[in-house]
């Protein structure tokens, strides 16, 4: 499947004329008004039976929450944008959700715009802002990944806000809707980050240890909860949800000893039990994200990679486009203009853990195939 096939085109119901004389000519025209009363009856009889066509509700809107993944530019502010950032990817290139909204002929722009200093902007191009991802944001706590209680960092509103201002703002959801929600990783960061704390709070080492991973286990099923409660029991029909990545996988993990990429395994783990177990029995699917990325990095040829460990952006050329205030190559202030010196096309990360544009296009793809499965057009 390719991001830039047709869709599947729905089922119409279309009435044909028929040649031919007339079956009751001669006398009796009560038999002729009564056959032909009887036929509209049965056509509109039909075309109720068949809605839109046998392959389910026609998606009209696509709902987006989560995080840097599915950000589509809520940072692309003041000097994020001069310098052409915006995305967690090689800007300007689209993220998969992006790339979903055009398949379906849907148009869809960020819910909020801000942080680095800049206020809050909610839905600044209305009403296609049903994209509520943001970069850095957690499921359900504050702090985020890179957010400062003054402003001056990401805006980072959780998942669970993501929802709650998506509701205030549009009340609900309906049957020509899609609704993705995808998160985790910055919670696993968070926690990475937080066991030296814990041990200086008087926890020993593999308190700490046990600790984080409960805490992702609690995100998980916080997550679910939301799922549940806050989409489905508020008329989301087609709901689609991406379990967590092993962050291990990525040029981050790979770069930690391996006592630590185990704790990330463990921790993903835990996060995405919680978070399946929450959902069984419910009406939402799942995208198995772990699994698909475990097997873009064994295998990437088979899937079009032609690279799988190697970060896409130069650290160099963005610490000297920003001026040495970026050191980390992150990918939100990348562009094609300070990518490495090499075709990077083809590459499966942006920076160390956020995707390149074939990635997302990738990611893309499985989302519209999960829609297809399931009958979403």
């Amino acid at each position: 499947m390719n991001a830039s096939e047709p869709r599947d085109a729905p089922d119409g119901v279309r009435a044909k004329p028929r040649a031919g004389r007339r079956p009751w000519a001669g006398p009796r025209p009560w038999a002729g008004r009564w056959l032909r009363a009887l036929a509209l009856a049965w056509f509109a009889v039909a075309v109720a039976a068949c809605g839109s066509g046998d392959d389910g509700p026609l998606v009209r809107r696509v709902v987006v929450f989560g995080d840097s993944v599915s950000d589509m530019g809520t940072h692309g502010v003041g000097a994020i944008a001069a310098v052409g950032g915006g995305r967690y990817t090689v800007n300007p290139g689209p993220v998969w959700a992006e790339r979903v909204a055009q398949e379906l002929d849907y148009p869809i722009t960020v819910g909020m715009t801000g942080g680095f200093g800049f206020a809050p902007v909610e839905c600044p191009q209305p009403p296609s802002c049903t994209n509520w991802a943001m970069g850095g944001a957690r499921v359900s706590l504050h702090p985020g990944i890179r957010e400062n209680p003054d402003g001056s960092g990401q805006l980072a509103r959780t998942i669970r806000e993501q929802i709650a201002l998506h509701l205030a703002r549009f009340g609900g959801f309906d049957d020509n809707e899609v609704v993705s929600v995808q998160g985790g990783g910055n919670d696993v960061f968070h926690q990475l980050l937080s066991i030296g704390a814990l041990v200086q709070g008087g926890l020993t080492f593999d308190q700490a240890l046990a600790s984080v991973v409960a805490a992702m286990a609690t995100a998980g099923a916080e997550l679910a909860g939301y799922v549940k409660d806050d989409l489905l029991r508020n008329g989301a029909r087609q709901v689609v949800v991406w379990n967590l990545q092993d962050v291990a996988d990525t040029p981050f993990g790979q770069r930690l000893d391996p006592q630590t990429r185990a704790l990330i395994s463990a921790m993903t783990d835990a996060f995405n039990a919680r978070l399946l177990g929450g959902l069984a029995g419910t009406a939402a699917k799942i995208i198995d994200t772990r699994q698909l990325l475990a097997q873009w990095v064994a295998n990437p040829a088979a899937y079009g990679f032609g690279n799988v460990t190697t970060e896409a952006c130069s650290r160099d050329k963005i610490a000297a486009v920003t001026g040495g205030l970026v050191q980390d190559g992150a990918s939100l202030v990348c562009s094609t203009q300070t990518l490495i010196d090499v075709d990077t096309s083809r590459y499966l990360f942006a920076d160390d853990v956020h995707p390149a544009p074939y990635a997302h296009r990738l990611l893309a793809e499985t989302f519209l195939a999960e829609l297809r499965r399931n009958g979403w057009r």
